[in-house]
Parts: structure tokens; C-alpha cells; sequence
């Protein structure tokens, strides 16, 4: 994993670390180079990041400006156990259109070292609200529960990865 990736990791929960260097090995012994795009994001960026696209009243205006479907606190990436991630051209270059091969591959083994693919989201109504580059602890729910969000208020970052007690993943033998 490159130095800005595992950068963009620090404070991230040390077993999401962990699987997304795994991620990382699994995808370099296919070529590809992972890059990650973000680790933990404190709740301002989040509502920030909610609002584009939106209005003030926060219906979607532009939804090719929309960057994330959850509001501050209904993203892991608030408690710091979630990354965004996209692979690397042959020139070190973000590459966005997954239909590339290489986010095929991505997609094929982001299982294989214990993550859940935002590509998948679903919304409660059941739309699907895909976030192909979000990646996030296989077990963990899909989006943070209330309980999530009260036991922040209560007791921090900290407090929610005690709740979570991630345990390390195992790795498939192939």
C-alpha cells in the first residue's frame, strides 16, 4: 500500500486498516494499485459532502452532484471503521470508470479480506444507492444504528469500536 494511502488511514480502526492492506496485497498480485481516498471523516466534511447536490431543505437538485447518500452519523467513515478506495492507472492515476477491468477485480475481492462494498447499498425504501468505492467491515451493518450514534454522544469514537469488538478477519487460504 502506498505512503498518502496509508496516510489517509491514520485513525482508522486498526483492523480496517488491517483488511484494507490486505485489499490492498490481494489487488497488487493481480497489477492493480490501490489507492485510498479517504479513511475517517469527521461530521462537518460529512454534512458538507450531504449537501451537494442538495438544497437547503436537503432534496436531491443535481444528482449527478450528489457525493453521498447519509447524513452526519448514517456513515462509518464518522467512527472511523470505513475508506474509500479506487484503483491506480499505469501513470499513478485515479482511475473512476468502474467498468474498468480493474474495479472488476476490485469488485471480485473486496470479500476476500472481510469488506462489505458500498456497491451495494440499498436505501430502506429499497432504492439502490451504490457507493462503489466505499469499503467497510463485512460484519459491521450495513449504515450506523441509533444505538451507534447514541453511544458516540456518550463516549466517542472509542466507545463505538468497543461496541463493534471487530475481531480479526481470516484471511481465505487459495
Amino acid at each position: 500500500m502506498n505512503q498518502l494511502s496509508q496516510t489517509r488511514l491514520i485513525g482508522t480502526h486498526p483492523e480496517v486498516v488491517r483488511r484494507a492492506v490486505e485489499f490492498a496485497s490481494l489487488l497488487a498480485a493481480d497489477g492493480i494499485e490501490l489507492l485510498v481516498v479517504e479513511g475517517g471523516r469527521p461530521w462537518q466534511e460529512q454534512a458538507a459532502d450531504y449537501a451537494k447536490g442538495r438544497n437547503v431543505a436537503g432534496q436531491v437538485v443535481d444528482e449527478s452532484e450528489v457525493v453521498t447518500w447519509a447524513l452526519p452519523g448514517y456513515s462509518w467513515h464518522q467512527y472511523f471503521v470505513a475508506f474509500d478506495a479506487c484503483p491506480l492507472d499505469a501513470n499513478g492515476q485515479p482511475i473512476w470508470d468502474i467498468t474498468n477491468p480493474a474495479w472488476q477485480k476490485m469488485f471480485a475481492l473486496y470479500e476476500k479480506a472481510g469488506l462489505f462494498c458500498g456497491k451495494d447499498f440499498v436505501s430502506p425504501s429499497g432504492k439502490p444507492e451504490p457507493d462503489e468505492d466505499h469499503f467497510q467491515p463485512e460484519e459491521i451493518l450495513r449504515s450506523p444504528s441509533d444505538v451507534i450514534r447514541q453511544t458516540f454522544q456518550n463516549g466517542g469514537v472509542a466507545a463505538v469500536w468497543s461496541l463493534l469488538n471487530l475481531q480479526p478477519f481470516q484471511w481465505e487460504v487459495t
